[in-house]
This record gives C-alpha cells, sequence and structure tokens, in this order.
C-alpha cells in the first residue's frame, strides 16, 4: 500500500501526516511562521518522522492559480505542487483549497457527528446539496453537489452591512471598515473576534480589556465576561446576515457550520441571537432558501481536514486522481508525464537551435 504525505496548511498552523488506507498517523503540527518556505516545512517533518511517502496531497488556505500553485491568504508561504514534487521525487501531487477537503470529510459525517439547530426544516435530503463553511484564521466555504465538493471563497466576497442592525452593529461595521478592506472575512473569523472586543472595550471605560488573542476571547465569553459574550453576540449576527447575503439563490438541503462558528454558537443565549436573527427579527435575513436548509453544527473541529486530505489520498494513489472535488478546483501533478514533457520540450529546443542559422564574426 502506497504512503502518501497530506499537509493541512493554514493562516496560521501546518498540520502534516502519513496518510494509508483512508487512516492517517504520525501527525505533526507546526506554526506555519517558523518556515522560510513550505518545503522547508516538508523536509523537517520527513525527517522527524523518517519517511519516503510515494505521493503528496495538500491544502491550503488560498486561491489555487492555472500553475499549480497557492499563495496562502494570512501567511507568508506559499505551496507550488510542481515545485514540491520534483524536489521530493513523490510520484504524483494533488493541490486544493484547504475548505475542500473539511467539505470532503463534513458529507461523510454521520448525524452523531452534526448537531441540527432547526429540526422543524422543510428540506429535502433527496439528492442533497450542501454548503459548508469553517471559520478559523480565515473565513472559507464549499459548495457539493451529488458528493463532489466545488471550491468557493465566500469569505473574500464584499460585506454589505444591513439596515436592521441595531447601534452596536453599525458601529461595528465602520470601524472595521476603516482598519479593514470591508468583506465578510473582516467581520466573521478568530482575528476579527479580537479586533471586535479590543473595539468594544476601548468604547466603555468600565471594562478592562482582558484578552489578547482570538482564543482568550472565546475563554472569556464561555466564562461569561460581558464584552466577550457582545462580541459572539455581534459575530452571531453578521453570521446570519452573510447567509441571508450570500446563498439566496442556491436551492440548498443542508449548511455546516464548523470551525470558531461551533465556539460561538455553542453558547446558548449566542446561538439564540443567531436564529432570532436568521428567521424572526422584522425583515427576516435569510431568504427562502437559506431558511429551508438543515443548519447543522459541526461536533468536531480538529482532525476533518487531515481525514478528508486521506480519503482523497486513497483516491489519489488507487485511481492517480479523485472523484470528490470539481476538476477545475484542483491541480494535479504527474511525475512521470512532467519528465516527459520536459523531455520533450528539450528536443524541441535543440532541434530549433540546430536549425537556426549560425553567426560567424568577420576574421
Amino acid at each position: 500500500m502506497s504512503k502518501v504525505l497530506i499537509a493541512d496548511v493554514g493562516g496560521t498552523n501546518i498540520r502534516f501526516g502519513i496518510a494509508e488506507d483512508k487512516k492517517v498517523s504520525k501527525v505533526h503540527k507546526y506554526v506555519c511562521n517558523q518556515f522560510r518556505s513550505t518545503e522547508d516545512a516538508i523536509q523537517t517533518y520527513l525527517s522527524e518522522v523518517n519517511e519516503k511517502p510515494d505521493y503528496f496531497v495538500a491544502g491550503a488556505a488560498g486561491e489555487i492559480n492555472e500553475d499549480g500553485r497557492i499563495e496562502l491568504t494570512n501567511s507568508a508561504l506559499q505551496l507550488d505542487i510542481r515545485e514540491i514534487c520534483r524536489q521530493f521525487g513523490f510520484q504524483k501531487g494533488l493541490l486544493a483549497n484547504d475548505v475542500v477537503f473539511h467539505a470532503v470529510k463534513v458529507l461523510d459525517l454521520t448525524p452523531e457527528e452534526w448537531e441540527e439547530l432547526n429540526p422543524n426544516t422543510t428540506a429535502s435530503q433527496k439528492n442533497p446539496s450542501s454548503c459548508v463553511i469553517v471559520v478559523g484564521t480565515g473565513f472559507g466555504g464549499s459548495y457539493a453537489n451529488d458528493g463532489c465538493v466545488e471550491a468557493s471563497e465566500p469569505g473574500h466576497h464584499e460585506a454589505i452591512p444591513s439596515k436592521r442592525g441595531g447601534k452596536t452593529d453599525e458601529n461595528v461595521w465602520g470601524y472595521m471598515r476603516e482598519q479593514r478592506e470591508g468583506i465578510w472575512e473582516d467581520y466573521i473569523s478568530g482575528p476579527s473576534s479580537l479586533r471586535i472586543y479590543q473595539y468594544l472595550t476601548a468604547i466603555r471605560t468600565d471594562r478592562n480589556q482582558l484578552a489578547q488573542t482570538p482564543k482568550e476571547v472565546t475563554q472569556l465569553a464561555h466564562q461569561g465576561d460581558a464584552a466577550a459574550l457582545k462580541t459572539y453576540m455581534v459575530m452571531a449576527r453578521f453570521l446570519a446576515q452573510f447567509l441571508g447575503q450570500e446563498i439566496p439563490d442556491r436551492h440548498l438541503s443542508n449548511i455546516y457550520l464548523g470551525g470558531l462558528v461551533k465556539e460561538i454558537l455553542s453558547i446558548s443565549e449566542v446561538r439564540q441571537e443567531f436564529l432570532d436573527t436568521l428567521y424572526d427579527r422584522p425583515g427576516k435575513y435569510a431568504s427562502k432558501h437559506a431558511k429551508k436548509a438543515s443548519i447543522r453544527l459541526i461536533k468536531t473541529n480538529e482532525n476533518l481536514a487531515m481525514e478528508g486530505l486521506a480519503m482523497v489520498a486513497d483516491d489519489l494513489s488507487k485511481t492517480g486522481t479523485t472523484h470528490r472535488i470539481l476538476k477545475r478546483d484542483l491541480r494535479l501533478f504527474d511525475f512521470d508525464a512532467d519528465q516527459k514533457r520536459q523531455k520533450i520540450m528539450t528536443k524541441r529546443a535543440l532541434t530549433i537551435s540546430e536549425r537556426l542559422p549560425r553567426y560567424e564574426g568577420r576574421s
């Protein structure tokens, strides 16, 4: 059985593992900024685990270009599938956006692994179509039809504030737009939770700024800190507005929410604020399509991407490709085909140079 190096490269952390027969082992986690390049990170990992895998499958937080490269949205690292496979001698490689691999695994989850937030939904589960939203350092999303995942970057779409939001929401919108680009990721992500928290504590003299990281905001919110809870209330309303604005024309059966959203909506009053904003407030943010969909909160977060990578890695090692991801949203590398292509190009270059007239200078 062939071994596959899998990599989940996010905006903050990078995880490596060895996949074999859909099982993942030897998972190591690093901080992205401790490496000068992705190749350095791979070399470090392979040296530590003493493995020489045959294939490479990676998901990274960024948009993939035609040449098979992803420049990370929230990190200085980049992935070049061709250069990595050539340098480490991988027979085949596959690269796609990281949220795609989350979605691959999410579609394989059982009902015990997610919680339905609106059990009275009328969504049909016959040939279901789904949307998977994962919030971390960034804001990623994917759509899936008939078990095939399509990459999307909804977090990079322009965020348009609703006129129905309260004064606090309007002030946060204005403040964040002055500081950032005005895309959804600026309002719904780990870093944005800290910025919103800092703003809310700065405008109130009776509140001390206790959190210095997004993780500390989460901890404070779960402990009942007023400013942290208000931060999550604001983000819950923004998330409801996002669902209302971004997926009005898609006939979705299911909307899966994961990553930081799980931490936000696991607080009962915040969850209720989200649902009230989505369905019951005047104006009803959600479109008729979003309202019909089953909204499912993913209970687990840590290994979803790695397990999705392992599923795709199994496909690659057995068939040379995968049916789980839309072809336009992935880049494949075949070492043997690349070698043949390079030989042909070299031969053509030599042939052309031989046909060119030679210039002989004057004696």
